[in-house]
């Protein structure tokens, strides 16, 4: 367990969510990890009292610092690698999903790419019309359930220029992106415009 690591995450957590939550760091004792703990969740059972009360032994330096790591949702896990999209040619299941979309002038199948926008799942579609990307479970109204779409916007481009601006596009994704991300690579929310 990496308690600088874990130290840093719930500082940054604590100093998003306001003042008043005890600064970590690697040499914390066990006593202001459990005030941490009592300020993060009032009604739960840290301190030595409480636990006890409860037929409980206090809790041991390591399982505060657990306890702290699961407060503040922290994770031992590296984050999932960038990868570079692994495109391919619509299936009878894409056509089905996207009934949408056109073939190539030449008569190729449009493409396809599974990847994560914040998160969320997501499938990435380039076809004769353009590029776009729908993120599961992210509406683009506010409130609503369903999916969100994006699409590549190529502003005054018309054509092979818009095609080509596209390519740029499609090649410039990975399989682990951020809404801002899309949005520096030239990417609109339907319904930001």
């Amino acid at each position: 367990m990496n308690r600088i690591k874990i130290a840093q995450a719930v500082n940054d957590a604590g100093a998003s969510v306001g003042r008043g939550f005890p600064k970590l760091v690697e040499g914390s004792s066990r006593e202001t990890l459990i005030a941490w703990l009592a300020h993060n969740d009032p009604s739960g059972i840290y301190t030595d009292e409480d636990l006890r009360a409860e037929g409980e032994e206090p809790m041991t330096l390591d399982e505060a610092w657990k306890q702290v790591a699961e407060g503040c949702d922290y994770s031992e896990a590296p984050p999932e690698p960038k990868r570079a999209l692994a495109w391919a040619r619509f299936t009878k299941g894409d056509w089905a999903g996207f009934s949408g979309a056109e073939k190539f002038p030449n008569g190729d199948e449009p493409l396809s790419a599974e990847l994560s926008v914040d998160g969320r799942p997501a499938v990435a579609v380039c076809d004769l019309t353009g590029l776009g990307l729908y993120v599961e479970g992210e509406d683009s109204r506010e409130g609503q359930d369903g999916d969100a779409y994006w699409s590549f916007f190529a502003e005054y481009r018309t054509g092979e220029q818009k095609l080509q601006y596209a390519l740029n596009a499609m090649f410039a994704l990975a399989s682990v992106m951020t809404s801002d991300e899309l949005r520096k690579l030239g990417f609109t929310k339907d319904g930001e415009r």
